[in-house]
Formats: C-alpha cells, sequence, structure tokens
C-alpha cells in the first residue's frame, strides 16, 4: 500500500472523510462473505492505516533537515549544528537513491549502519529493483551521514578496498568530515570539497 504516498493526500478534511469510508467498508465484512470482498476489507484497513498516518503528517509541522543548536553526535563529538535525516521524505529518498545509482559501481548485496542508513538503503533497493548483479560484486554499505567514517568502518569489518573480488563500496547522502575512501558521498560540507578540488 506504500503507492499511497505518491498521491499527494495531505488534505486533512478529505483524508478524515476516507478514513471514515474505509472503515465503514472493512467493518461491514464478515466470515461468510465472498474471498473478493473480504480481501478488499483487509486492504481497506491496511489504506486505513496509512491515511491515519498522512492526516498526522498533515497536521504535523515540517521537521527541520538542518538545525542549529548543541548536540552530541553518534561519533560522540560536539557540535552546534545536525543533519536530521529523518526529515526526509520517501520522494527524496528515492531520489537520493537514484542519484546514488548513477555515481556507484555495479554491487552485490545491500548492507546500511544502523539505524541511519535503513531508509536510504530500503530506497536504492527499490531504484535498482531486479537489475543483475555478479557474486563477485562488492558489497554496498550505506549511511546517511559520515562524520568521521568509524561507523562505516565497523561495519566493513575488514572487508577489502579496493575490493579484489567480493569487497566493498560505501555511499552517504551527507559527508560532515572526513570520509573514507572508499565511500561515495552526494553531498560534502564546503571546505571538504574546496580540500578535494585542491588535491
Amino acid at each position: 500500500m506504500s503507492r499511497l504516498w505518491g498521491i499527494g493526500l495531505t488534505d486533512v478534511a478529505y483524508a478524515t472523510r476516507l478514513i471514515a469510508e474505509a472503515q465503514a467498508h472493512a467493518s461491514a465484512a464478515t466470515p461468510d462473505c465472498p474471498y473478493y470482498i473480504r480481501r478488499l476489507a483487509e486492504t481497506l484497513e491496511e489504506a486505513l492505516e496509512e491515511l491515519r498516518g498522512l492526516r498526522e503528517i498533515a497536521v504535523s509541522p515540517p521537521r527541520p533537515l538542518f538545525t542549529t543548536s548543541e548536540f552530541t553526535l553518534h561519533s560522540g563529538e560536539k557540535s552546534a549544528w545536525k543533519i536530521d535525516c529523518d526529515a526526509l521524505t520517501e520522494a527524496d529518498y528515492d531520489t537520493l537513491a537514484h542519484v546514488a545509482l548513477s555515481i556507484l559501481p555495479p554491487f552485490s548485496k545491500i548492507e546500511f549502519v544502523p539505524t541511519g542508513g535503513q531508509r536510504f538503503a530500503k530506497a536504492i533497493q527499490r531504484a535498482r529493483g531486479f537489475r543483475p548483479f555478479s557474486p563477485s560484486d562488492p558489497v554496498l554499505i550505506v549511511d546517511d551521514v559520515c562524520t568521521t567514517g568509524q561507523s562505516l568502518e565497523a561495519q566493513r569489518a575488514g572487508r577489502p578496498w579496493p575490493p579484489p573480488g567480493a569487497g566493498v563500496v560505501g555511499v552517504v547522502i551527507f559527508a560532515r568530515g572526513h570520509w573514507p575512501l572508499w565511500v561515495k558521498p552526494l553531498f560534502c560540507l564546503g571546505s571538504l570539497a574546496e580540500e578535494l578540488a585542491m588535491g
């Protein structure tokens, strides 16, 4: 039922009316109903859960992607600003996944750094679909934000790079600090980009 996210349902009154209609149809089904009616009721129940979530999103203020305050990052470092990838929508992740696939070499399976890389990894898998790969292709390791690279290196767990056979490659959305050579960031902090440009 995740396709419902693509219809742009943000009007609270409309969502509320659909919830009421779905609930009425779903509750009308009984064990004696034909299979297709019972299946329709189950589908409506699934839709109902998504509609409730959409209604909550519609009445909630947008969550900022960038925040200024005092934060302790996953690396343990202190920072005066934070990148909160929970603010990204599924549509954002789908677009980022297509960008990632355009710069990545062929890879076999996908792993992610818990838990920040999970949504990005799922979006990459969706975007890749059933594209063929070789078991000798490297494993792709995914995270959302890289600050020191420690979490990515821990996930790599000693697997080789460059990959002689089944090694690893990595991708992150944002690099706010230095990243391992085997990782490709989609966006990096300005000073880091300048350092790379100057060689």
